[in-house]
C-alpha cells in the first residue's frame, strides 16, 4: 500500500537544531514525502532565509506568521495547509535515525 504524507514542523530562531532535523528527513527521502511543511515568524529573518535556500532544492514549504502562535495553534495551521493523506509532526530539535521511515512505513 503507497501512502503520501507531508512533515510539519514549527520553528523559530533555532536554525542549526532544524537543518540537522531536515538533513535527517531528507538524507532518507521517502518517495511517499510530499512536502516539509515548516511554521515561523517573519520577524526571524535568519530562519526565513535559510528556509529559501532550502526551497530551492528540497521539497520545503514555508508558513510565515507575523508572530508564532502557541504550539496548538502553529499545529492546526500546519494541518490546515497540509493536502497529504497522512501528517507527521517533528519538533525542530529532533533527528530521524537511519531507516527511520522505512521502518514506519513497513508497519
Amino acid at each position: 500500500m503507497t501512502y503520501n504524507f507531508d512533515v510539519l514542523i514549527a520553528s523559530t530562531g533555532r536554525i542549526q537544531l532544524l537543518e540537522k532535523c531536515l538533513d535527517s528527513i531528507f538524507l532518507e527521502k521517502p518517495k511517499e514525502l510530499n512536502f516539509v511543511r515548516v511554521l515561523t515568524q517573519r520577524e526571524d529573518t535568519e530562519t526565513i532565509r535559510f528556509l529559501d535556500k532550502q526551497t530551492q532544492h528540497r521539497s520545503v514549504k514555508t508558513i510565515i506568521l507575523n508572530k508564532m502562535p502557541t504550539p496548538g495553534a502553529a499545529r492546526n495551521i500546519l494541518i490546515n495547509e497540509s493536502k497529504a493523506e497522512y501528517i507527521h509532526f517533528l519538533d525542530d530539535d529532533a533527528s530521524l535515525g537511519p531507516n527511520y521511515y522505512q521502518n514506519a512505513l513497513s508497519l
